[in-house]
């Protein structure tokens, strides 16, 4: 965001939101569910209505950690008590993210939305054998997830048990792993699988023993998170 003869204007770096100002003033919808703050302040530059606007706050999005500049911080904490009160609704990936949104926009109710799979159904499970831990994010890295402590982990116990590691590799996370498998000597207890389809994430699952969810009591997002690697039945 930066200013422009005194007005506020967005930076839209996203190719797919070139088009947002436009699109925004022919389309006229009853509902505008946003999930993204850079889409913010093009919805309200178009002079659009804010009484079907729905916020999506999958994350806290004013304490992440995990290199959040200062200043992008202060930036979100103005725009969260600023812009969120004119939502009919928000909703959140855990009630404790609810409760905390609440907090700050005391007008505008909540609502914690899960982020759990479908079910599948008679879903058969083969049995592993050695035992095998599995660990799994949108991206690998080794950040405030907890795959390090993973990874020390696995330097204490026996030798047999395998450890998998599942989500996008960039190529420099991919050589951070890899100098850090060499430097506990794991790199043959140690297996990195592609990301998975959506639908997939059950079946996927269902091949290993334990699945482990480390956040790191580091900032607000991972206190109040409810992890996506944890699958409940909501039905």
């Amino acid at each position: 965001v930066f200013k422009k003869n005194g007005r506020l204007q967005t930076e839209l770096f996203a190719p797919e939101l070139a088009g947002l100002r436009a699109f925004l003033k022919k389309t006229k919808a009853q509902m505008y569910h946003l999930h993204k703050w850079d889409v913010f302040l093009p919805f309200l530059e178009t002079g659009l209505s804010t009484r079907g606007l729905v916020f999506d706050c999958m994350e806290f999005y004013s304490e992440m950690g995990e290199g959040q500049a200062p200043t992008i911080a202060t930036a979100i904490r103005q725009a969260e008590s600023r812009w969120l009160g004119r939502c009919r609704l928000l909703t959140t990936s855990s009630p404790e993210v609810a409760r905390a949104y609440e907090a700050i926009c005391p007008g505008t109710p909540s609502v914690a939305d899960y982020n759990c799979p479908r079910r599948v159904p008679n879903l058969e499970i083969s049995p592993n054998e050695p035992l095998r831990l599995y660990w799994r994010n949108t991206v690998v890295a080794l950040s405030q997830r907890g795959l390090e402590e993973a990874l020390d982990a696995l330097r204490m116990i026996p030798d047999d048990v395998l450890l998998s590691v599942q989500g996008h590799l960039s190529p420099g996370g991919a050589q951070a792993l890899e100098r850090a498998l060499k430097e506990r000597r794991i790199e043959k207890r140690v297996r990195i699988l592609a990301p998975y389809a959506v639908d997939q994430a059950i079946a996927e699952a269902s091949k290993f023993n334990i699945g482990l969810c480390l956040e790191r009591d580091v900032n607000a997002n991972h206190r109040l998170t409810v992890s996506n690697k944890m699958f409940a039945d909501l039905s």
